[in-house]
């Protein structure tokens, strides 16, 4: 028997997660999910400006795409690149920049159902959440993202890494098939096999520690930041055993 929280390391969160309903009905929980969701184009959007405690706006996001000359269509896959994940290690970690309501929703509405960030938490630290509702009183200021869920249904990744070794904006297939839990708020993502030559990338399926796998033609690297050197000489001619 094997016991664990399905919220350790990098996991996908489903609807379920936000609230009992989403869009009006009961929401789906991570096993109940079309797989089509989480196979797709992939998107980095940098957003290493940002700074803990602020909220990545629509204008952002927005700024982020007209940068490198891209328009989201459905079932994109989009991958927000904060850096937070090198400050893993160090209470700092937790201080991270998030999503709001409004820019979490305007992803959904250009038919997105997947988003990932290579930080904590999809929402803004909790520092600056506890914050922002004991100077106002403003119960929005507390998991706004999360809860624009419970209007639209989306998944979210969260706990990525390394994004920036993907080596291109745009133009890589993403893969992260959720471990289907029954009736869980969560999954880790699975190990997907794909050809060899297909160009994407994959968020691993380890447990205690952000991991994101890419596939470049015949190559195949493990960048979770433990691993990557112990595995570096051997990257070109096998495949992780962590992930695969």
């Amino acid at each position: 028997m094997l016991t664990l929280l399905s919220h350790s390391g990098t996991h996908v969160d489903a609807p379920f997660h936000y609230g009992p309903e989403s869009e009006g009905a009961p929401a789906a929980t991570i096993d109940e999910l079309p797989l089509e969701w989480f196979f797709g184009d992939g998107v980095v959007l940098d957003l290493r400006h940002k700074q803990p405690g602020d909220f990545i706006e629509i204008a952002d996001l927005q700024a982020a795409l007209d940068a490198i000359d891209y328009e989201l269509k459905p079932l994109d896959i989009v991958l927000l690149h904060t850096a937070t994940e090198k400050k893993l290690g160090s209470p700092e970690y937790f201080e991270q920049p998030g999503m709001g309501h409004a820019s979490t929703l305007w992803l959904v509405e250009q038919g997105i159902k997947v988003i990932g960030i290579d930080a904590f938490g999809f929402d803004r630290g909790f520092a600056a959440m506890k914050a922002d509702f004991e100077r106002t009183g403003d119960g929005s200021y507390i998991w706004p993202a999360h809860f624009a869920g419970i209007t639209r249904s989306y998944c979210q990744i969260e706990k990525l890494a390394n994004l920036e070794q993907i080596g291109r904006a745009h133009g890589f297939r993403v893969a992260a098939f959720p471990v289907k839990i029954k009736r869980a708020s969560a999954g880790f993502p699975a190990s997907s096999r794909s050809s060899r030559t297909d160009r994407g990338l994959q968020a691993g399926r380890l447990v205690s520690r952000p991991c994101v796998v890419i596939r470049a033609s015949s190559r195949h690297v493990c960048l979770d930041r433990r691993l990557l050197s112990r595995w570096r000489s051997q990257a070109a001619r096998a495949p992780c055993r962590y992930c695969l």
